[in-house]
């Protein structure tokens, strides 16, 4: 459910498909290692200039957005994210769908705001090529 739309293209990154990236518990070699670049990829994005955007919850209150959960029903960024590479994701697809839902939710709030739109389309691009370099 939710307001998860799929990507304009899928990216696909081989290691999903390989062994020991599993719905396994524990963190296997090969699922620490995917983990690990997950987060590398995270860290860099959170250092980009529009990465303090998207790097905690939406304070409804405090951003003056105070019907964010109204209409952002699936919200994500980027501490949620970190938490769940810690154990909750069992293959880098379900990382990769987060860090979309990330944009998706930017832009469905946000429609006519440029400043928001244009990180939310900068931070995407940019995701999307370190997504493929991680491949």
């Amino acid at each position: 459910g939710g307001d998860f739309v799929a990507p304009r293209r899928r990216l696909r990154c081989p290691t999903q498909s390989g062994a020991g990236v599993g719905a396994g518990g524990g963190a296997t070699g090969e699922q620490a290692s995917w983990r690990d670049a997950c987060l590398r990829v995270l860290n860099i994005m959170e250092k980009r200039k529009e990465g303090h955007i998207f790097a905690e919850p939406v304070d409804p209150e405090a951003s003056g957005a105070k019907d964010y959960y109204e209409i952002v029903t699936a919200p994500m960024d980027f501490s949620t994210i970190r938490e769940k590479l810690r154990a909750d994701y069992a293959k880098p697809s379900e990382f990769f769908q987060d860090v979309q839902q990330v944009w998706i939710n930017c832009k469905l709030y946000n429609a006519t705001d440029d400043y928001y739109i244009k990180a939310a389309l900068s931070m995407e691009l940019f995701f999307e090529r370190k997504w493929l370099e991680l491949c």
